[in-house]
């Protein structure tokens, strides 16, 4: 009677696990039923706090009241809630944080810090946002790194190995991941990354509950491309600039810091000519912008790196520019091409340009994705070219001491001025083509006439005035 009673027990147990149609001692009722205590725990090991508790407790520490010790096990899930009451302030900014610290720490050494608590406060650690408008930037992350100290030893105390001891999945992941609470937490996932990889930093993700708004993606930013720029063969590294970029558009954190080092990088590649993609994102106007507002103070981000990175990244963009104007603007009507690849020996020597465009270009801007380009890159310094002739856009170009006017169409010369004694103003956002006062066609008596063999001729001016191809040019 004794053992019917028992399997009777047994079977009511099995029926209270949803496992009515698996007989006793059958061995997949036993692994059903152990995944489903399983995830019990799991959810329990997980579980989320209560909110109002949580904001409550969170409320009044920065308030300065003593909290007991079950709300300080509540304001653990709350050190990043922006508290309304105290101007949008919140826990991890508040100068009392280290006391908190200490009490969790002493509970650690006592062995009597509940669990879930322990696991609010790696959530809050994962969940907290690089920010730049916090109240005291300074101190929040002052404060999340006294919280990473603390969780860096202490999680040993929930993932430690136990014979038949059952560990949540958060518990697991930093047992195997260990260097998630180290300072440089993604460094180990950066080269599968870069090679398409992700199967484990998404596990990474989901076990620790990592929410996309975590400083966590940021912080690869700058993993992924100190790994690339790490990398000794310029043909590997260039190859990983595409999706470096398209990390940094989704998670621009550390973008400046990532900048600077992918540009020092390619400084030093064998060939350091234009990448377009590069060249493309750095230049945009919400990115550095354009090098040569970098004195303007408009551009002033490209003092972060050295001149002779400066002048690489000048000449990639006076390059394009130069390319676009006699390709695509003066291309429409005919004009001659030879004028890009003469004008492109002085590349390195170019300090400045200025597109000025017609009213032809500005209907066109609309349509046409490399003419938008240029308005796009130059919308901080190009001007408006009043004229009777509406196809016509002018190219304004500085070499050492020199100005040099270059129109779109056949037929028209170009102008060579003084920097000194300009007619009209460079930082003028509409200008003229008159022949006289400030028109951009004054220099009547020093001009380059685009017929015969004008190329050498031209040539021999320039060197006439100190002038003299790049020593790199074709």
């Amino acid at each position: 009677m004794p053992l019917i009673r028992l399997q009777a027990q047994l079977q009511t147990v099995l029926v209270s696990f949803d496992l009515p149609s698996l007989a006793i001692g059958n061995p997949k009722a036993v692994e059903a039923a152990v995944q489903q205590v399983t995830k019990m725990f799991e959810g329990y090991a997980s579980a989320a706090p209560p909110q109002e508790r949580s904001y409550a407790a969170a409320l009044k520490f920065l308030r300065g009241d003593k909290l007991s010790v079950a709300e300080k096990d509540w304001i653990a899930a709350a050190l990043n809630q922006p508290i309304k009451e105290q101007g949008g302030k919140c826990v991890l900014e508040s100068d009392r944080f280290k006391g908190l610290i200490d009490h969790y720490q002493r509970q650690i050494d006592k062995r009597q810090i509940w669990r879930l608590a322990w696991y609010w406060l790696l959530l809050s650690y994962f969940s907290t946002e690089l920010s730049t408008v916090a109240q005291d930037v300074g101190k929040k992350e002052q404060n999340r790194e006294l919280l990473r100290v603390f969780l860096a030893p202490s999680y040993k105390f929930f993932s430690g190995e136990k014979e038949n001891k059952i560990l949540p999945r958060w518990a697991r992941a930093l047992a195997s991941h260990p260097h998630l609470l180290s300072k440089k937490p993604c460094a180990p996932y950066a080269q599968d990354f870069l090679e398409g990889n992700t199967t484990v930093l998404d596990q990474v993700k989901a076990d620790i509950a990592i929410p996309n708004q975590s400083w966590f993606w940021h912080e690869l930013t700058l993993a992924l491309v100190e790994h690339a720029t790490k990398n000794k063969n310029d043909d590997v590294f260039k190859g990983s600039i595409k999706k470096l970029i398209e990390y940094l558009e989704k998670h621009s954190g550390f973008k400046d810091q990532a900048i600077k080092l992918i540009l020092e990088r390619y400084y030093r590649c064998k060939d350091s000519s234009a990448l377009d993609i590069l060249r493309d994102y750095v230049v945009a106007p919400d990115v550095w912008k354009s090098p040569k507002l970098r004195d303007s103070g408009i551009a002033s981000k490209w003092r972060y790196v050295d001149e002779n990175i400066w002048r690489m990244v000048l000449a990639w963009v006076t390059k394009e520019h130069l390319r676009l104007f006699f390709e695509v603007l003066s291309g429409r009507h005919g004009a001659q091409k030879d004028r890009f690849q003469f004008w492109s020996q002085y590349i390195n020597q170019i300090s400045y340009t200025k597109l000025v465009f017609g009213s032809t270009t500005q209907v066109q801007r609309s349509r046409n994705k490399e003419i938008a380009k240029l308005f796009r890159e130059e919308q901080d310094i190009y001007a408006i070219l009043d004229s009777n002739n509406a196809d016509l856009d002018a190219f304004i170009m500085q070499i050492g001491g020199y100005t040099f006017v270059e129109f779109s169409m056949n037929g028209n010369a170009a102008f060579i001025y003084n920097n000194g004694e300009l007619p009209f103003k460079m930082i003028a956002r509409r200008l003229n083509d008159k022949t006289y006062s400030d028109g951009l066609k004054c220099a009547q008596s020093n001009k380059i006439i685009h017929n015969g063999d004008w190329q050498f001729n031209t040539k021999n001016k320039l060197m006439s005035m100190g002038i003299y191809p790049d020593k790199n040019s074709i």
